[in-house]
C-alpha cells in the first residue's frame, strides 16, 4: 500500500519514481471521489423520486458516505 510504505528513496530516481507514485495515486482518490460524489447524487435524486427501492438505496449511500469521511 503506497500511504503505508516507509521507502524515502535512497537516491535521486528512487525519489523520483515514488513521486510519480504519489502523484498517480493523489489523482486517482481524486477520481475515486469525484465518482462516489456523482453516484451520491443520482442516490438522492432516486430517492427523492421516490424509487422504489429508496430506502436501500439510502441505506448505501450513507453508508458508502460514512466510510468516505
Amino acid at each position: 500500500m503506497i500511504a503505508a510504505q516507509d521507502d524515502l528513496g535512497d537516491s535521486l530516481d528512487a525519489v523520483q519514481t515514488l513521486r510519480r507514485k504519489h502523484d498517480d495515486f493523489a489523482r486517482s482518490v481524486v477520481a475515486q471521489e469525484e465518482k462516489i460524489k456523482s453516484v451520491g447524487e443520482v442516490a438522492d435524486r432516486l430517492v427523492d423520486r421516490d424509487h422504489y427501492a429508496a430506502e436501500d438505496i439510502g441505506k448505501r449511500r450513507d453508508a458508502v458516505s460514512a466510510v468516505r469521511n
